[in-house]
């Protein structure tokens, strides 16, 4: 049984890559569980709070754009504000996937469905969907979306908001970028011990 982490205010809990990828790629012989499996994901293309997600309408919610993009436009039921974002691929295959009517199950059985999936995929973290929308912010802040851009995606009704929550998982995003410049940028943990020691 996994060992579950800590979702503390201090803690930001979100799905890395691979979790993410096995989650997406996953085939579940039970039709609810892929169903939630299906639903977290969107949740992770989007954004979206279970409230959010439930009262997702595309004909309301979406708009296609002079140059031919699909953005969302949702107003939060939380604080109102409206999250604007393009319809990601991955979130529009799973609209089409249910015909564009997204499966609703009750927020006791969606939880109690993540938590299997959770059991059945060795993942560590409890699957929340407020997990899925910290997810939402890191995979776009690691593509090298800003926070303002990020900030108005998620629907935060002040950029503080976004920078102080995902401040710590920038490294990640800032060390890969200096890799792609050059390795060698980097001191090894041997020469920082070494500046330590003098």
């Amino acid at each position: 049984m996994p060992n579950y982490s800590a979702n503390t205010k201090s803690e930001l809990v979100y799905l890395s890559e691979q979790e993410l990828y096995i989650l997406e790629t996953y085939k579940f012989a039970n039709d609810y569980l892929q169903k939630t499996a299906d639903l977290f994901v969107f949740q992770c293309y989007t954004g979206f709070a279970y409230c959010d997600l439930v009262s997702f309408d595309i004909r309301l919610n979406t708009r296609v754009e002079n140059n031919g993009t699909i953005w969302i436009y949702k107003q939060r039921q939380k604080n109102g504000e409206t999250a604007r974002l393009p319809l990601f691929p991955k979130a529009f295959y799973i609209l089409e996937k249910y015909q564009n009517m997204l499966p609703i199950l009750s927020n006791q059985n969606y939880n109690a469905n993540l938590k299997e999936i959770a059991l059945l995929l060795n993942i560590t973290k409890k699957l929340t969907t407020h997990v899925a929308r910290k997810t939402a912010g890191f995979v776009w802040l690691n593509t090298g979306l800003d926070y303002e851009t990020v900030a108005a995606m998620l629907g935060h009704s002040n950029i503080r908001i976004t920078q102080s929550t995902y401040a710590k998982v920038l490294t990640n995003r800032i060390e890969k970028k200096l890799q792609e410049v050059n390795l060698a940028l980097f001191i090894g943990k041997n020469e920082y011990d070494k500046l330590l020691t003098a």
